[in-house]
């Protein structure tokens, strides 16, 4: 049977179609579990179970970001505390207080991501997404709220089909939503004022998102309409930022039943040059991509 802690852990690998933001959450879940039904009893056995949770949320969804900074933030903050050899209690205590900082910086982020979404979008805006992003919802749904009207173009974003989640939330808000299929989204670009997209980790160089992400960046950057990117800090990482390879996933999702001499390729992410952006809203303001390189 399963622990708590790997049933999250668990419940996060295989969780194919949230947003990085909700897999932070849970992330954060996983260490509060920890912090509150951990029964090590020396400094050592628990600093060694914090470190193998550490280890197996990062390898859970290695494309997302925030799996790394979060748990490298944990790690540090316990780190810090050895000179004064603490307890174990006293490291439980310190990893709740510091979830509870991180989850009231999260919000925080959100609000500010709001107002820069308001000063952006205007009236009558049609904004063209891909995929299905928290991060970019909220924002959507938050610009709607304070009385802004514009429409949303969405992909369905196969083979997971998260987009149609997007739509539909979009939909329940009020917010007129055309849901197309991945391959029209260069011929609707016409009909889109801007593209703005999530992100699962952000570098000097690049963003990483939905595979279609990078051809969707590509014709909007060609036809000199602006893409934003979507994201709080928790998602930047140096280029250099080292973690296990990325996934393919199930055949079947692409092909439900084998075919004579035909292979399956089914990757999730794809890396887009921040070349093809006009800049990331985050928490820190609308960011440039000379500027991400200088904060990263």
């Amino acid at each position: 049977m399963l622990t708590p802690v790997e049933e999250i852990i668990e419940e996060i690998e295989k969780d194919r179609k949230s947003g990085a933001s909700t897999l932070t959450d849970k992330a954060l879940e996983c260490f509060a579990v920890f912090a509150e039904q951990s029964s090590d009893k020396t400094l050592q056995t628990l600093q060694d179970q914090l470190l193998l949770i550490c280890n197996e949320l990062i390898h859970s969804q290695p494309d997302m970001a925030p799996m790394f900074t979060v748990t490298q933030r944990v790690l540090s903050c316990v780190e810090n505390l050895k000179n004064q050899n603490p307890s174990p209690e006293k490291i439980r205590k310190t990893i709740k207080e510091l979830i509870h900082t991180i989850r009231t910086e999260l919000v925080q982020a959100k609000e500010k991501i709001a107002a820069i979404g308001l000063s952006l979008i205007k009236n009558s805006d049609t904004i063209l997404t891909h995929s299905y992003s928290s991060s970019v919802k909220e924002m959507l749904i938050s610009v709607h709220k304070m009385g802004t009207t514009f429409q949303v173009i969405a992909t369905e974003s196969r083979p997971g089909f998260e987009g149609r989640k997007l739509a539909q939330d979009l939909g329940r808000e009020g917010i007129h939503t055309t849901l197309i299929v991945d391959s029209a989204a260069c011929k609707l670009l016409q009909n889109a004022s801007m593209v703005i997209l999530g992100a699962d980790r952000v570098t000097e160089k690049f963003f990483v998102n939905k595979i279609g992400s990078y051809s969707l960046a590509l014709c909007t950057h060609h036809a000199s309409k602006d893409v934003y990117v979507v994201c709080d800090t928790t998602k930047f990482v140096p280029t250099s930022f080292s973690t296990v390879e990325s996934k393919l996933y199930p055949d079947e999702e692409v092909l439900e039943e084998e075919l004579p001499n035909v292979t399956v390729e089914n990757p999730y992410f794809e890396e887009v040059p921040l070349s093809f952006i006009k800049g990331v809203i985050c928490e820190k303001g609308l960011l440039s991509p000379k500027e991400i390189g200088v904060i990263i």
